[in-house]
């Protein structure tokens, strides 16, 4: 499976690299930034599966989100979040 990972934290970026490197059925197909990265990575790379950050610069989640949907209905979308409690 192709996977993009979208987050503006590097640390985030390179532990989910590091994650998916020793899988055969993984493949890092793109890391991106901010929001307007992850969109081009994602039509240039049509990834299965899009690990993504929801505060990004440029583009928020819901909006990288909204783009995806028109060009490629067939990906269901699923987030994970994380938060911290105060």
């Amino acid at each position: 499976m192709k996977i993009l990972i979208a987050d503006d934290e590097r640390m985030i970026c390179e532990w989910l690299e590091y994650c998916i490197a020793d899988r055969q059925d993984f493949r890092s197909v793109g890391t991106a930034y901010n929001g307007e990265q992850a969109l081009t990575l994602f039509y240039e790379t049509k990834p299965d599966i899009v690990f993504t950050d929801i505060k990004m610069p440029v583009k928020k989640r819901n909006r990288v989100a909204k783009g995806n949907k028109k060009s490629f209905s067939f990906m269901p979308c699923n987030y994970l979040i994380r938060f911290r409690r105060i």
